[in-house]
C-alpha cells in the first residue's frame, strides 16, 4: 500500500498530517501518486516524499495502527538514504531516455 493511497481520499489523514508538517516547518504539499506503467511518474513521486520525509515519518510513527511495512520502513535509519538513492537513479534513467 502507497503512502499516496492513505492519503489520496481520507481528509482527517491529511489535516493531522498538515499539522505535523506545521510543527517541523515543512510545508504541506499533496502526495504525488506513481503508475505501475509510466515510470517516469516516479521522479517528483520520489521529489515529493523526499521534501516530505520528515513529516510523514512523523505522521506514521505517531499512528497507532500503522501498516507494518510503513512502521519498519520509517524506523529504517537508511530510508531517507534509500529513497534519494532511487531519485539520483530514476533521475539517470530520465536524462538517458
Amino acid at each position: 500500500m502507497s503512502k499516496f493511497i492513505l492519503f489520496y481520499i481520507y481528509t482527517v489523514r491529511i489535516e493531522n498530517f498538515k499539522e505535523i508538517g506545521e510543527d517541523v516547518e515543512i510545508e504541506y504539499k499533496k502526495l504525488l501518486g506513481h503508475s505501475k506503467t509510466q515510470w517516469l511518474t516516479l521522479i517528483p513521486a520520489l521529489e515529493r516524499i523526499i521534501k516530505l520525509f520528515k513529516a510523514l515519518k512523523l505522521y506514521f510513527m505517531s499512528q497507532p495502527k500503522c501498516p507494518t511495512i510503513l512502521r519498519s520502513f520509517f524506523m529504517n535509519p537508511c530510508a531517507e538514504l534509500w529513497l534519494s538513492f532511487a531519485y539520483s537513479q530514476a533521475s539517470t534513467f530520465h536524462k538517458a531516455s
